[in-house]
């Protein structure tokens, strides 16, 4: 059987929480007229940390705390 992964955002989401720094209000991606790029940004930073490069999926996540 394969790995289980909790979903990023849910990941992320615990993480800020448990250092209890505010949590980002993720965007509705389906409704903004972007939303493709910015789901292809949100992937590509989180490929970029899964090498452990966090630099872009900082800076994404930026954009969306409060």
């Amino acid at each position: 059987m394969g790995e289980r992964k909790c979903p990023e955002p849910l990941a992320i989401c615990l993480l800020l929480h448990s250092v209890k720094h505010p949590l980002p209000q993720w965007p509705q991606v389906q409704l903004l007229s972007e939303g493709d790029q910015v789901r292809s940004r949100y992937i590509q930073a989180m490929k970029a940390a899964d090498k452990e490069d966090y630099r872009e999926l900082m800076a994404f996540m930026k954009k969306f705390v409060e």
